[in-house]
């Protein structure tokens, strides 16, 4: 699936039970409570495949890295003050997980129409190889992404549990993400590899029998 406000809340509140009282936030800097929601937190973000730092001054820095050395900055801060509000630095935090979780899933669409360019698109692929080079990219990719944001490589991924669960929140999103990965694996994939002066019409192999 895409971005989900109901999740972010929903771990708000699971933040909010395990490191508050009656009283508020507890996560004081430095505090047995603070560190238990720093190990939530980890756990959260693992899923993604981001790098985790922990700087000198004990800020928790989650990375997932790409072609660019450019970045973006998401994030806020776990800890609170004594008695905090339930949404007292951890609301930044968990809007940013939940956007890495989107991006894991671009990244996805990215890999798998990485594989079908390679062996069903490009004129010098091993089409007889195809379905079952596809089917194994599929599976890894469900398997490695499925536990962050649900699989949803393909618009129908999508869009049939919408029907069934009458659940159509954010229905842009979950048809842009999967469209963006797909077009732009496409778009490197040619420029990067199927020379264009290069391309053939037919294979030696494909005239034979």
């Amino acid at each position: 699936m895409g971005l989900s406000p109901h999740r972010t809340v929903a771990e708000l509140r699971e933040l909010q039970e395990l490191t508050g009282n009656e009283n508020g936030a507890q996560r004081v800097a430095w505090t047995e409570t603070w560190e238990r929601a720093r190990q939530w937190l980890r756990e959260k973000v693992v899923p993604t495949g981001a790098d985790e730092e922990i700087d000198q001054a004990g800020n928790q820095w989650f990375t997932l890295p790409g072609a660019s050395e450019r970045a973006l900055l998401l994030g806020g801060h776990i800890d609170s003050v004594p008695n905090g509000g339930w949404l007292d630095g951890c609301l930044n935090i968990l809007a940013g997980v939940e956007v890495l979780r989107r991006i894991a899933e671009i990244l996805g669409t990215f890999v798998l129409m990485w594989a079908i360019m390679g062996v069903a698109v490009n004129p010098r692929g091993q089409r007889d190889w195809a379905g079952l080079v596809i089917g194994i990219t599929l599976g890894f990719a469900v398997m490695a992404f499925a536990p962050i944001s649900g699989a949803g490589f393909n618009p129908a991924r999508w869009f049939g549990p919408a029907v069934v669960g009458s659940e159509w929140g954010n229905w842009l999103i979950y048809i842009v993400g999967p469209i963006i990965g797909g077009l732009l694996a496409g778009f490197v994939y040619d420029r990067v590899v199927i020379v264009p002066e290069n391309k053939v019409t037919k294979r030696p192999i494909d005239t034979l029998g």
